[in-house]
């Protein structure tokens, strides 16, 4: 009687062990994920509005339900402030992996519609069930038109165009040259920027004729308009550009 008490004990303390080991492992609580950034201050793909970073997905990924770059002026960004995802996704929420990952999954996003020569803070993230985890920060600064060179390309009418280069200054000045013709049009004149909108004058101080271009810088292009004095008045006109050098 008394060995098999005993022997029903054993079982039973053993059972128990056993139901425990699995309960443990059923609830075991989620770990945070690991997302590394690839890119360093050298590796970043910039320009005057756009900045290029990229990622990866450490270990396993198969409940990453979102991961992207987090950015902004202050440093050490969060999802509380501005979120790019890499392409192809349009939300930072229920976005379910395939099980089948690898040990590293890279990934690469493009922030976009930044303002030139300010300086941004970034970082990879990945979220899942247990949080939030972010990567290395970097410091990087967005290309300023200070410094450049550029192509202008006045589309004056339909068969009508001519093509220019511009410098573009740190003291707010910009010199004018026409390739074609070089000596004969060579302009000083001023520029600001408010964003990513350039307003530059050609011809500042001059009441009698007037050329003034407005327009927008992406990357490393730049469209707009410039408006000038004619006998019917004040008309505007396309222009468009590239970047030169830097």
């Amino acid at each position: 009687m008394k060995n098999s008490l005993h022997k029903f004990v054993f079982m039973f303390m053993s059972f128990s062990f056993f139901m425990a080991c699995d309960s443990d492992d059923g609830t075991r609580e989620p770990q945070l994920p690991e997302v590394v950034t690839l890119s360093g201050e050298s590796e970043a793909v910039i320009t005057h509005t756009s900045v290029q970073i990229s990622g990866t997905l450490m270990g396993d990924a198969s409940d990453i339900q979102s991961y992207g770059v987090v950015w902004s002026t202050n440093p050490n960004p969060t999802l509380d402030d501005n979120v790019a995802l890499p392409e192809g996704q349009t939300t930072p929420v229920s976005m379910k992996k395939s099980n089948n990952r690898q040990s590293e999954d890279p990934f690469v996003v493009k922030i976009e519609d930044l303002n030139p020569g300010i300086n941004y803070y970034f970082r990879t993230f990945a979220t899942n069930e247990a949080g939030t985890a972010y990567g290395e920060q970097l410091s990087l600064e967005t290309h300023n038109l200070a410094g450049s060179k550029w192509e202008l390309t006045y589309h004056h009418e339909e068969d009508v165009s001519w093509v220019a280069h511009v410098e573009f200054y740190e003291d707010g000045t910009a010199f004018y040259t026409e390739p074609a013709v070089p000596g004969v049009y060579d302009l000083w004149g001023e520029w600001s920027m408010e964003d990513n909108l350039l307003t530059y004058d050609m011809i500042p101080d001059n009441e009698g004729e007037n050329y003034i271009l407005t327009g927008e810088l992406q990357e490393n292009e730049m469209s707009g308009t410039y408006t000038f004095n004619t006998t019917e008045g004040m008309t505007n006109r396309p222009w468009t550009g590239f970047l030169l050098e830097e």
